[in-house]
């Protein structure tokens, strides 16, 4: 079988590697756990750099109302400024 490594990813996913896939081992995150752990730390990371929901969700190529739903959706209020 063919397998994706983590040098078939782009930059931007591989900073995330050693955050979303070390909580658990691999075989144990489905994909739809993992995507929403980076998805999430993404976020957190985007509101606390741009301070901004607007900016943020720019930055992340998303609008500002998929950025509030998943905000709320991923209870992340206390990064927000």
């Amino acid at each position: 079988h063919d397998q994706i490594s983590l040098d078939d990813l782009p930059v931007e996913i591989q900073a995330f590697e050693k955050d979303t896939l070390s909580i658990r081992s691999e075989s144990e995150v489905k994909l739809k756990q993992a995507v929403q752990q980076l998805e999430k730390k993404m976020i957190i990371r985007a509101l606390s750099e741009y301070g901004t929901q607007a900016q943020a969700a720019k930055q992340l190529g998303i609008n500002q109302a998929t950025m509030s739903r998943k905000i709320n959706q991923y209870k992340i209020k206390k990064y927000m400024q």
